[in-house]
């Protein structure tokens, strides 16, 4: 089951940046990245700290594979997705 899970989370990270991950959710690039690899475990953490900083994204998408990834459909357009990330991305920067 992790393996489904951790291949769900890839596919998410993919959609953002792993770089841009790690950084929200306070991992190292190289640990965060060790974990979508399957090189160390995924714990109950990261999950807490990913469906915490991204709250549209779907806990029963990510870990049971049931619905749609974004809760939101605005999340589903892939144009408004691009220009909220964009945001988002500035936000923490700053």
């Amino acid at each position: 089951m992790e393996d489904v899970v951790r291949q769900r989370l890839r596919q998410f990270v993919k959609s953002i940046g792993i770089t841009v991950v790690a950084a929200e959710i306070g991992y190292k690039q190289s640990t965060f990245s060790s974990k979508l690899t399957g090189d160390r475990g995924l714990d109950v953490e990261l999950i807490v700290a990913i469906l915490t900083r991204y709250p549209e994204l779907s806990a029963e998408w990510l870990l049971r594979g049931s619905g749609q990834m974004y809760l939101d459909k605005l999340f589903h357009d892939p144009e408004l997705n691009a220009i909220w990330m964009e945001k988002d991305r500035e936000i923490f920067r700053l």
